[in-house]
């Protein structure tokens, strides 16, 4: 090979050299890049409890059912007066179930039997019950009888329909009648004692 051949070889060869170490470089994979640690979630923040509703006293006033009434907790209103004493008048949308009943021989009152059996087949033990009577006497009657059945949530109104009055007259404790609320006549129709008590029959077997 002559000498002045020797220059342009040697060039050649370098630059495949070059380009060579280029190509390798170029094939490597790129870097990885390093995960980031990810974030911890917050707690999940818990929910205030809603409180529930305190319990009714075992008695209270008539300004008090009827605010109870009025409102939207679905309170129930059962009068446990007679059945003449009912269709005379009542609070409106009351269910009537004597817890006394009247006795055709003596004409006296007397317990009715039937008042437990009819109050269970008519009114679910779970049901927030306001008892009224004509002053309140009655309605402790009754309201005892429902708890020792299982209602839970029971009270009387105090004053009743007619009101409470001393030895003298003068009235002590008031009343639906005496405080001016709106009240209704007739038997109840479905919410009466004879349509309740009938279905309180279980029917007899053919």
């Amino acid at each position: 090979m002559t000498p002045h051949k020797r220059w342009p070889l040697a060039a050649t060869l370098c630059s495949c050299l070059v380009l060579s170490g280029f190509a390798c470089d170029s094939k490597k994979s790129p870097p990885t890049a390093t995960p980031q640690s990810a974030e911890t979630p917050a707690p999940a923040t818990a929910k205030p409890s809603v409180p529930e509703a305190p319990p009714l006293p075992s008695d209270i006033s008539t300004v008090k059912a009827k605010e109870l009434l009025d409102g939207h907790g679905g309170y129930l209103h059962l009068d446990v007066r007679t059945i003449e004493e009912f269709v005379a008048g009542h609070v409106p949308g009351s269910l009537n179930i004597p817890v006394l009943v009247i006795n055709e021989t003596t004409g006296q009152r007397e317990p009715n039997e039937d008042f437990v059996r009819v109050v269970s087949a008519n009114i679910p033990k779970r049901s927030k019950v306001l008892v009224g009577c004509r002053s309140g006497s009655r309605a402790k009657l009754a309201q005892q009888l429902m708890i020792e059945s299982g209602y839970g949530t029971t009270s009387r109104v105090l004053g009743g329909f007619v009101g409470k009055r001393d030895a003298s007259g003068a009235l002590i404790e008031p009343s639906w009648s005496s405080l001016g609320y709106p009240s209704e006549n007739g038997d109840g129709g479905d919410a009466g004692y004879v349509a309740m008590r009938a279905r309180s029959i279980a029917p007899s077997n053919p």
